[in-house]
């Protein structure tokens, strides 16, 4: 089916924002999720020559989520706010309220009775703006004020919101917890201020039990600085561990509470430690490297026992994630 938005600019909004952060876990091991590169893909395009008709000519896909049943897609755009739409029939389901632009990341949160997304006005240095509505009125939530962060990822219960972001003065990162239910930040952990990790954080996962939270730094053209907190830390200003590898920040993939893979631009797949950052193995193949070409995707199993690497070599290949072998 091919999805058309039929969004129509509101007037101005009647809502405010609210600083915190959040985090749901059910949620973040079933939902697949697609967000667009310099823009997404122009809806211009999915409509060959005669092009989309709106208020916006240009209005692009920026992300696309699935409920975790398959039924539902949740679409964040460049103009408008996000909208639900059955994937089985390929009809608008409800259109959320409010204004909201440049929509890059949108996820259905506390048992799919809130939808939240990431806004941006493409000008601030701190991209994104939190943006929370009410899936069932499709009015936005009111927030004491507001919260800006760079990407998200929610709790196993989806009522909470994990966000990470750059600090506001410094060069540090900072990653915060916002309780969803009441809109109130109950943590926030701030990295050395004086300590640069890299740009701006474009990626966040958590481990199974919720305890360390770890967020990409793009660092380069090649690499990516990996930042780990514990989000059971007592103190608001840490140093957190980090380990750099030459990789897509967001080709890695949590395999347990203390181990993840990074799918890295010359086709390993480094194991690492989570609390201590360290490297642990190298998974191979017949001793070669992984693949034979730059990793481009990590999957895990939802029994979390085979690890999926694909690689612009044209291969996928199928791993025990307990043995690491092929």
């Amino acid at each position: 089916h091919v999805i058309e938005t039929d969004y129509h600019a509101p007037p101005v909004g009647d809502f405010g924002y609210g600083r915190g952060g959040i985090a749901a876990e059910g949620y973040r091991d079933t939902f697949d999720s697609w967000e667009g590169a310099a823009g997404g893909y122009s809806m211009n395009a999915m409509f060959a020559e005669g092009g989309l008709q709106t208020d916006y000519e240009l209005s692009n896909i920026n992300s696309v989520s699935m409920t975790p049943n398959g039924k539902y897609a949740i679409v964040g755009q460049s103009q408008g706010p996000p909208q639900i739409w059955d994937a089985v029939n390929g009809q608008l389901v409800s259109s959320m309220q409010g204004t909201s632009s440049h929509c890059g990341k949108v996820a259905l949160a506390c048992s799919g009775t809130l939808l939240v997304g990431l806004a941006s006005d493409g000008i601030d240095a701190q991209p994104c703006v939190l943006q929370i509505w009410d899936v069932n009125t499709g009015k936005p939530v009111q927030l004491t004020h507001q919260i800006k962060c760079a990407t998200f990822a929610l709790s196993n219960n989806s009522n909470n919101l994990i966000m990470a972001g750059n600090q506001k003065y410094g060069r540090g990162i900072s990653v915060g917890i916002l309780d969803l239910n009441n809109s109130e930040l109950t943590k926030e952990i701030k990295s050395d201020t004086n300590q640069s990790y890299g740009g701006t954080p474009s990626f966040i996962t958590l481990t199974p039990d919720e305890r360390f939270a770890i967020v990409g730094c793009p660092s380069g053209l090649a690499s990516t600085n990996y930042v780990v907190f514990d989000l059971t830390t007592q103190q608001e200003l840490v140093q957190p561990p980090t380990i750099a590898l030459d990789s897509d920040a967001k080709c890695s993939i949590v395999l347990n509470n203390d181990q993840m893979v990074t799918g890295t631009k010359s086709g390993q797949l480094v194991l690492w430690d989570i609390p201590t950052c360290q490297r642990l193995h190298t998974l191979n193949d017949n001793g070669q490297n992984a693949h034979r070409d730059r990793i481009t995707d990590l999957k895990l199993s939802p029994d979390r026992s085979c690890l999926v690497s694909t690689s612009a070599d044209g291969t996928g290949k199928v791993w025990d994630a307990n043995s690491k072998e092929l």
